[in-house]
């Protein structure tokens, strides 16, 4: 539904190893000083050696190999007014910015 109104997509493809380290590296640092992460509810806290993290985990490593061909699939056949734009790593997502 989104697809279908958009005039530009902005697409983060970053590698599966990628995604997976900065989760847990975000989920190391808030475990280390003891807050709470600034992008969840107050009441939230990370456990991270429970089922539900580790399920997390696998999601997130998995999703390119499972998700991913799906959404080539879908931007591929979005409407040809929508410009797609394609980030793969963080210099190229800087760069975009900066022109923003």
């Amino acid at each position: 539904m989104r697809l279908a109104q958009a005039d530009t997509v902005i697409w983060l493809d970053f590698p599966s190893k990628l995604n997976t380290l900065r989760v847990i590296k975000r989920s190391w640092r808030f475990r280390q000083d003891k807050s709470t992460r600034p992008d969840m509810p107050d009441y939230f806290e990370e456990q991270m050696f429970d089922k539900d993290y580790w399920q997390f985990l696998k999601f997130v490593w998995t999703f390119n190999k499972k998700v991913r061909p799906y959404i080539v699939s879908t931007l591929e056949n979005r409407p040809k007014t929508a410009k797609l734009i394609i980030l793969k790593n963080r210099r190229q997502v800087t760069k975009f910015m900066a022109k923003l």
